[in-house]
């Protein structure tokens, strides 16, 4: 089973690629640094559960690309 994912920030220009999918809310944690607040910091460790992964992921603005 391929976990390799590419995702992107659709309110601003990052993107990272071909990544595990276990390490999303890792890769993408720098992208708030600047940011403080406790939703995000939750929206993000959400990330790591695939039954919140999806509102998390609509939250932070994020989408899996191809």
């Amino acid at each position: 089973m391929n976990n390799m994912i590419s995702v992107r920030d659709v309110n601003r220009s990052f993107e990272a690629h071909n990544f595990n999918l276990a390490t999303l809310g890792q890769t993408i944690r720098p992208w708030f640094k600047d940011l403080h607040d406790d939703r995000i910091e939750q929206a993000i460790d959400d990330l790591a559960n695939e039954t919140m992964r999806a509102s998390a992921m609509d939250y932070l603005g994020l989408e899996f690309i191809a």
